[in-house]
């Protein structure tokens, strides 16, 4: 048995970690770390910040394939040149690549669906980041681990001007779905003007100290999770994706009447994202995509109203 009391041990940590205030911000230290005149192999099905982020920084990228079934045509990165390649775990499944076929190149894991992750396929070149604001109820933060040399003097001990926004808007939305106080536009408002902040911003900021704490004191039952997910992968037996997911946080699935089963959704207070509207790329997804929370922040009672909701729309 080992010793008891005093200071627990810790097995040694070989990455980098490092926190910024928002995953295009980890995006940027990456490049400004040495990265900028790196060549980038994308895919096809992304966010359109991703794009505007390395126009921002002068990158130079091409397009690898993602398909129906969220996985990469390995066929469409052939004869390709690039130096980093940038690859999407979506929705909690990691893609698996051959090492050999990725020797000399350097690996970005966007993470964006994860509030924890790990170098699962040992990339020898490896930077991964996520969003915590996309899985979590923050205002901000996003985290890095890394076995790179990472500029983290480049991350500025502030907290970014769209966070305070963020915040207050936050604030408001509780007080209106919680205690009827003001209006919804009120927290609209403010959450557009936190984005547009967002949007306008080139620098890299710490992530807010408040954020690290609803971080460390998050409420994320993956067992829980999984047992939403179960649950829905029965209403949608062909419509869901056959990959192996190592996290839930929400469940992707394809459906051709997306948007008039996101409408019916909507007129019962339930929102849902789109995946993502207005980028260059003619991914089928685009038009069939949508996903449903899994996190345990809402209740039994407000999952139950989704999955009844959901079979009102099937009958």
């Amino acid at each position: 048995m080992r010793p008891i009391g005093g200071e627990l041990e810790q097995l040694q940590n070989d990455n980098t970690i490092l926190f910024t205030d928002s995953g295009r911000s980890s995006l940027r230290l990456f490049i400004r770390s040495g990265y900028a005149q790196s060549k980038f192999l994308l895919p096809n099905f992304l966010c359109g910040i991703i794009e505007d982020v390395l126009i921002q920084e002068g990158v130079d990228y091409e397009f690898y394939i993602i398909t129906s079934d969220l996985k990469i045509d390995r066929s469409s990165m052939l004869n390709k040149e690039y130096d980093v390649l940038y690859l999407i775990n979506y929705f909690g499944i990691y893609h698996h690549l051959d090492k050999n076929e990725l020797i000399g190149k350097t690996i970005i894991e966007d993470n964006v669906f994860f509030s924890n992750f790990h170098n699962k396929s040992n990339y020898k070149n490896w930077f991964g980041f996520n969003s915590y604001r996309k899985v979590l109820n923050v205002c901000d933060g996003s985290l890095i681990k890394t076995n790179l040399l990472i500029e983290d003097h480049l991350i500025e001990n502030l907290d970014s001007k769209f966070v305070c926004d963020k915040r207050q808007a936050k604030n408001v939305k509780h007080e209106f779905i919680q205690n009827n106080i003001g209006r919804e536009a009120d927290y609209l408002t403010l959450f557009k003007k936190g984005e547009i902040k967002l949007n306008s911003q080139r620098s890299i900021h710490r992530m807010s100290s408040e954020s690290i704490y609803h971080v460390c004191n998050k409420n994320d039952n993956q067992e829980q999770s999984k047992k939403r997910f179960d649950v829905l992968a029965k209403l949608f037996p062909e419509a869901q994706f056959d990959g192996v997911f190592e996290y839930f946080t929400f469940f992707p699935f394809r459906l051709k009447e997306r948007d008039a089963f996101m409408n019916y959704l909507s007129n019962k207070n339930i929102y849902l994202p789109i995946y993502w509207p207005g980028n260059i790329n003619n991914n089928k997804l685009h038009g069939i995509l949508t996903t449903i929370p899994l996190s345990t922040a809402y209740t039994n009672l407000e999952f139950n109203h989704i999955i009844n909701t959901i079979k009102e729309f099937k009958l």
